[in-house]
């Protein structure tokens, strides 16, 4: 032995052991006087050494001492030991803490203290005493010699930690792996029962596992082997109302010693030492338990009950799952048919191909519809449909199969013969080719799924055409068109809309609607709108407008509801027609006034014809009187033939039915006509005429009677519109080009809206209440539309009312010879000689008046009232003349005509018309009946007289000889 290992260090050098910790405080103060070691300061350096370091250590370390290796350890080794131990380990021999393993660690130890080599051990596991029970841990350990200065092994060092846990959650995760592995396997729920229990007892090393399910019904649970090793026991009474206690409590109930206390649970199952009873869930609750158990008494650790808590969970979701897999089982029969009806039944069209070739494998019923009903499975598609060539489809098809990438198409045509021998049809389609892969991830075949859109594409591009068609009528349309949503902002509008706006279309659309219609702000129209909007029902109304340059225009609005609280609306400009209302207006107006004339002036001559009738009917009448009668009554028929001749005029001048008989005319012999027939008029307002006419000859194209016509209305008009003692002027000037004949008066004059509207029909000035100056208001008219046809033009100036008039009219030029103009000597009428003649007129004052006047010049008439009493009086003699009304009753004066003309009797007769129809289609309606002559009524006696004096003259015999 070294000496310093005997020697007694000084106070001063012996180790203080000042470490903090339970088992430095220990050391310092147990009494070792008495122990086998000494006193502390007849320890060795080596020792004093040893115990330095291992209190000084966090790693749990324990030093061994001496032959009898007595046991130092510092405060982490401690728990290995266990409260229990550390009472009496702290100081005494080793083998006395650790005896139960010392039959594992004693050779070990040997083997340090005698042979003086190290020992090192991984995860070994030893049944230890710990705190009253033997148990099973693990450590991964180092058994080092402590040598003296001589080299001498004098004790060791035992450095160890606990891997227990780490161990157990090793084996757990390698046992749930492997339970895992083996319920993957199992079919059904017992089995998988068998497998868990065959795995839970190997790793716990159990004898028995066991399943417990009670029957409240019939109070009694049974506890079945399920590792086959120990036969089913029932359980009832107490032991019964053990297993309900513990899947009441749903807690892992453990059983250590079932011969110490385990209970009437424990009963139920002779033989066994421990139990561990582990309730199963269903529905959030326990209805049946696991039971673990061992023949001899066991102390179950926390890992071994959730080792068998984890394997129980393990079971329950292979159940769970089993019994799904068996229900997906029961059920996949009818889901697969079902499956398969849906299939056929889907809507789209389906199919799947296999191979490079696109063999058909699957169709549905609505791609069999598609095709035609064809018979294409277990057939390439380029067999099946071999119309497909060149469209593009087996190309696509293979692209797909190579690439792996989907085809999705939208309306795309295909041309398809579905029926056999029929033409292609065309249909167009949504489709995906979508490649299906095997479990390799290989493509296999493709998917085909797509639909028949070919109506829905039919309908889109007849919406596309009705679009356009709409977008044209509204482009083309006389007629604005707007949209404006709910914001009041522009939407669409056409262009007739731009155009009635005065706006470009970046200026319209997208802006506020009085942005663009500002004149429309604060008028009816918001109220129209929001009326609309409200009751949405259409309304229409008319709007007075000012645009900002000032013009002011009518616009008629029709307001529509539209989609989303907004407004379409239709607007024109009816600036003319509201124009032409008011000149409708004002048409009718002077319609009425002019009826009123009329009527006034149809009573004027009336009133003395009737008189003078009175006055005939008088007996004892002398000779004078009757001569100023029968003037008077001549005057005035000639007034009302003049009225009745001015509207007939007029109607046929106004309607384009006058034809001029045009000839080379000196203007200067019309002004001197018109003078003639208006200067008795002249001179009976005591007016001073002053005529001006140029000493050239002034030539015009016209027709007399009309130029005459002209001049005599605007003579007449001065005359008449002038107050008496007045003057007038009628001025011809003749230029190059233009003869004009100005007439200007001082009379009344007129104001400048009188003088834009003189030219209309009945357009009259104001008159007095004496309608003195008498006319109808059609002068002028006629005098506007005469000029016109002779390609010339009149015109009005006057500086006001009071301030006379002055009219101008101003016809073209035309060049001639001065005897061009020279009168035609005219030719004598022949003697007259009296005429059979027959009046027919229903109007039986009229024809006997006729009568009267025919025979009053020497010739023989005949007076009926009837068609038919003149057919059957033809019959009584000849006739050389037939004067006939047209409208007659029962049959007209053209039958009438016809039917006398077939008779012997008047076939060689002459037919006149005497008619109060005038127009120039009733002149060709009489000459086609075969009359030769037309007459107005009233008729002109005087032309009467001539004509018949005529025809006298050649049916007069030829003298003798």
């Amino acid at each position: 032995m070294n000496p310093l290992d005997t020697a007694v260090l000084p106070p001063s050098v012996l180790p203080p052991f000042a470490q903090e910790g339970r088992m430095a405080a220990r050391l310092r103060g147990h009494d070792w006087a008495r122990s086998e070691l000494g006193d502390r300061p007849a320890w060795p350096h080596s020792l004093n050494l040893a115990l330095n370091i291992c209190l000084d250590s966090h790693f749990p370390i324990a030093v061994w001492w001496g032959p009898r290796l007595i046991q130092f350890y510092n405060d982490a080794y401690q728990p290995i030991l266990g409260d229990e131990k550390d009472v009496t380990a702290f100081g005494g021999a080793a083998i006395d803490s650790w005896r139960e393993i010392w039959p594992t660690i004693g050779p070990m130890v040997d083997q340090v203290m005698h042979q003086g080599r190290a020992v090192r051990g991984e995860d070994l596991p030893l049944h230890i005493h710990r705190d009253g029970a033997l148990g099973l841990a693990h450590f991964t350990f180092s058994y080092s010699p402590i040598r003296d200065e001589t080299g001498a092994v004098v004790g060791m060092f035992t450095a160890a930690v606990e891997t227990t846990a780490r161990v157990a959650l090793e084996q757990r995760q390698a046992f749930r792996l492997a339970l895992a592995e083996a319920l993957r396997q199992v079919a059904d729920a017992d089995a998988a029962l068998r497998a868990a229990g065959d795995a839970l007892s190997a790793h716990l090393d159990a004898h028995y596992i066991g399943y417990a399910e009670p029957d409240p019904a019939c109070q009694r649970a049974v506890l079945r082997d399920i590792g086959g090793t120990v036969a089913s026991a029932a359980l009832h009474g107490p032991a019964l109302a053990a297993l309900g206690a513990a899947l009441e409590a749903g807690q892992p109930l453990r059983i250590d010693d079932a011969e110490g206390g385990g209970g009437d649970l424990a009963l139920a199952v002779p033989d066994l030492g421990a139990l561990l009873v582990l309730p199963l869930r269903r529905d959030g609750g326990a209805a049946a338990a696991l039971v673990v158990g061992k023949r001899a008494a066991h102390r179950w650790t926390d890992a071994q009950v959730q080792t068998a808590q984890e394997s129980l969970d393990q079971l329950e979701g292979a159940v769970s799952r089993l019994r799904a897999e068996q229900l997906v089982r029961k059920q996949l029969g009818s889901e697969v048919e079902r499956l398969r009806r849906l299939f056929d039944q889907a809507p789209s069209f389906i199919a799947v191909t296999r191979g490079p070739q696109h063999v058909y494998e699957l169709a549905n019923a609505a791609y069999l519809l598609a095709i035609g009903h064809r018979d294409i499975l277990d057939k390439p598609i380029r067999d099946a449909l071999p119309e497909l060539a060149g469209q593009g489809f087996f190309e696509l098809l293979d692209h797909v199969y190579t690439t792996g990438v989907p085809y999705i198409a939208h309306g795309m045509p295909v041309r398809l013969q579905r029926a056999p021998g029929g033409p292609l049809e065309e249909l167009m389609l949504d489709f995906i080719y979508q490649p299906v892969t095997d479990a390799e991830g290989r493509i296999s075949g493709i998917l085909v799924e797509g639909s028949d859109v070919t109506s829905q594409y039919r309908a889109q591009a007849e919406l596309v055409r009705e679009r356009d068609r709409t977008r044209h009528i509204l482009s083309s349309m006389k007629e604005g068109f707007a949209v404006i949503d709910n914001t009041w902002t522009v939407r669409q509008v056409n262009e007739e809309g731009l155009r009635l706006a005065r706006r470009g279309r970046e200026d319209v659309l997208g802006h506020h609607y009085w942005e663009v219609w500002p004149g429309l702000h604060g008028t009816e129209a918001v109220a129209l709108f929001r009326r609309v909007l409200e009751t949405n029902a259409t309304e229409t109304k008319d709007f007075r407008i000012a645009w900002p340059d000032g013009q002011q225009v009518w616009l008629e609005i029709r307001a529509y509801p539209s989609l989303e609280g907004g407004l379409a609306f239709f607007f024109r400009d009816i600036t003319e027609r509201k124009s032409a209302q008011q000149q409708l207006r004002d048409a009718d107006l002077r319609k009425d006034e002019f009826l009123a004339m009329l009527a006034h002036e149809l009573r004027n001559p009336l009133a003395p014809i009737s008189a003078a009738a009175d006055l005939l009917r008088l007996p004892g009448i002398d000779a004078p009187r009757l001569r100023q009668t029968s003037g008077i009554i001549s005057r005035q028929v000639k007034h009302m033939t003049s009225l009745v001749d001015d509207l007939m005029d007029v109607s046929r001048v106004t309607r384009g039915l006058v034809t001029l008989e045009q000839r080379l005319l000196d203007v200067r012999q019309i002004v001197t006509d018109a003078v003639e027939q208006t200067r008795p008029l002249i001179e009976a307002r005591r007016h001073a005429l002053a005529v001006s006419l140029p000493d050239e000859a002034a030539g015009v194209h016209g027709d007399q009677k009309r130029l005459v016509q002209v001049l005599t209305n605007l003579l007449n008009n001065a005359a008449k519109y002038t107050p008496e003692g007045g003057t007038i002027g009628l001025d011809v000037g003749v230029t190059a080009a233009v003869v004009r004949c100005t007439v200007r008066d001082n009379g009344i004059g007129m104001d400048a809206d009188l003088m834009g509207k003189v030219f209309e029909l009945f357009m009259q000035a104001e008159r007095s209440s004496d309608r003195s100056q008498g006319g109808l208001g059609i002068g002028l008219a006629l005098v506007k539309s005469l000029v016109e046809l002779h390609r010339g033009t009149v015109s009005v100036r006057s500086d006001g009312a009071g301030l006379g008039s002055e009219f101008t009219v101003a016809l073209p030029r035309a060049a001639f010879d001065e005897q061009t103009f020279a009168p035609a000597p005219g030719a004598a009428a022949p003697a007259p000689h009296g005429l059979r003649i027959m009046v027919v007129d229903d109007n039986v004052d009229a024809a006997q008046m006729l009568a009267l006047l025919l025979e009053s010049t020497g010739h023989r008439v005949t007076v009926e009232h009837s068609p038919y009493a003149a057919l059957r009086r033809l019959q009584d003699g000849a006739i050389d003349v037939f004067l006939l009304d047209i409208g007659l009753p029962q049959m007209d004066g053209y039958e009438l005509a016809q039917r006398l003309r077939q008779q012997p009797n008047g076939a060689t007769a002459t037919f006149i018309a005497i008619t109060g129809y005038g127009q120039e289609a009733d002149r060709r309606s009489s000459q086609s009946a075969g009359f030769s002559y037309h007459f107005l009524k009233p008729v002109d006696a005087a032309g009467l007289a001539r004509l018949l004096g005529t025809l006298a003259g050649e049916r007069r015999p030829p003298p003798p000889p």
